[in-house]
């Protein structure tokens, strides 16, 4: 996205600042149900008034407090893993009840500059076709590179994944904001998803408690889980 050519009414207001904002409900949602569409929110402690009218359609996975004034689904998570743990823990526990788009996103909306949402992606994350992210980046790890100082090098966690070598030919996209059609996920093996949920149970690191280095090494994967095409040697 080039931020230059938008204007700043082109972009949502920080819900970290703005406390009072409320998305309006978008006409295309009139007459949709959760089963249409639903929005996942990983939460910590963050202030969701902003989705007061799309709450039909909410999930929050909650690793904070549960202090939400809101009437939706609520699950209670502990503190592990961030926004990547929520995506494949959500998918791995509903993938017989999926919604037709499932939009996974943060608590906040726009408190970071560099990833900064507008109302018109808004609308595409409600109403993709497809699947729809935030801007692709291609900064993958080196093939030997321990991101962050992981247990293991990207390239072995990799290849733990998919059974197959890795190649720094692929995009990934920061913030994990994402929408996808149910079909799109359905067209990766069950069996990927529940491999890196099971990642937060294997690689603990003593001074990382919520796991913040496994989930940025997930972060750089879960674009390419959900757009890979995928062969018979995944077990």
């Amino acid at each position: 996205m080039n931020y230059n050519t938008k204007k700043k009414s082109d972009f949502i207001p920080s819900t970290r600042i703005n406390k009072n904002f409320i998305l309006e409900k978008h006409i295309s949602l009139i007459n949709k149900e959760k089963k249409n569409l639903e929005i996942v929110v990983t939460r910590f402690d963050e202030n969701l008034n902003y989705l007061k009218n799309y709450q039909k359609f909410l999930t929050v996975y909650n690793k904070g407090n549960l202090d939400l004034n809101l009437n939706c689904k609520i699950v209670k998570r502990p503190n592990i893993g961030n926004d990547p743990e929520s995506l494949f823990y959500h998918i791995v526990n509903n993938w017989d009840n999926l919604s037709d788009i499932t939009f996974f996103c943060q608590g906040d909306i726009n408190d970071r500059n560099d990833q900064l949402i507008t109302y018109s992606d808004f609308e595409n994350y409600i109403n993709t076709n497809d699947i729809y992210f935030f801007r692709k980046r291609y900064d993958l790890p080196d093939y030997n590179e321990k991101l962050l100082d992981f247990n293991i090098s990207f390239k072995k966690l990799y290849e733990e994944i998919f059974n197959e070598e890795y190649k720094k030919n692929f995009a990934w996209v920061a913030g994990n904001w994402i929408s996808v059609k149910k079909d799109i996920i359905k067209n990766v093996p069950y069996s990927i998803y529940q491999k890196v949920l099971n990642l937060f149970d294997k690689y603990k690191i003593k001074n990382d408690p919520t796991s913040r280095i496994l989930v940025c090494n997930c972060e750089r994967l879960v674009l390419h889980i959900l757009t890979k095409k995928y062969n018979n040697k995944i077990v």
